[in-house]
């Protein structure tokens, strides 16, 4: 009875140290780095404004496709955090966007929240959109739909001092909210370069 008693209270034990390292190692911190270190030092964490362009993004959604010449996310990162918050000061594409066919539409952010990167490994990182919206409408195409959701984007720290960080969005779906007119599925394609840090590399 007592031998029963003590293995199932080292079972509790072992279980809730378990549950203890993940939540830790879910946990970690993430840092933008000026320099190829981790940790990152102090001194060396980037705290500013984050600027990434991206040339051509594409809506795909399953009517037509609608591509801008260029689309742009830009907000001020903060310090070393878990997940380490960038409030968005703009989520915007060209106003020169058309369809598959031609035909003009217009996209425009109607809200901006925030941006949170995460470290997945080493120089790697998620970045999830937060209470983050934008109208895409393409009257001739019957398109009027605002998107939003969570979607989360892929990030690569710079390799070295000539290359620049990097953002992707490889079809990355969104979910679409209120609007007139929605595709039954929309998914942003997009490669954004980051231009501002540079070089950033992401740490803990």
């Amino acid at each position: 009875m007592r031998l029963s008693k003590v293995f199932s209270f080292a079972l509790v034990a072992v279980t809730a140290i378990a549950v203890i390292g993940a939540s830790s190692a879910a946990a970690e911190p993430t840092a933008l780095c000026k320099k190829h270190e981790n940790p990152c030092e102090a001194a060396n964490i980037y705290v500013g404004h984050f600027d990434a362009v991206a040339a051509n993004p594409v809506f795909l959604t399953s009517l037509t496709n609608i591509t801008c010449k260029k689309a742009h996310l830009l907000g001020f990162a903060l310090g070393l955090a878990s997940p380490l918050t960038i409030h968005l000061e703009a989520f915007s594409f060209a106003e020169d966007c058309l369809t598959t066919a031609g035909d003009e539409c217009v996209v425009n952010s109607i809200e901006l929240g925030l941006a949170l990167l995460l470290r997945t490994g080493s120089n790697l990182g998620s970045l999830e959109l937060h209470d983050t919206k934008v109208l895409v409408s393409c009257p001739e195409s019957f398109i009027h739909c605002v998107y939003g959701g969570l979607p989360v984007f892929h990030v690569i720290g710079s390799p070295n001092k000539e290359a620049l960080a990097s953002i992707h969005a490889n079809e990355v779906p969104l979910e679409h909210g209120e609007g007139f007119f929605c595709p039954e599925e929309t998914k942003l394609d997009a490669l954004y370069k980051v231009v501002l840090p540079d070089p950033i590399v992401i740490s803990s």
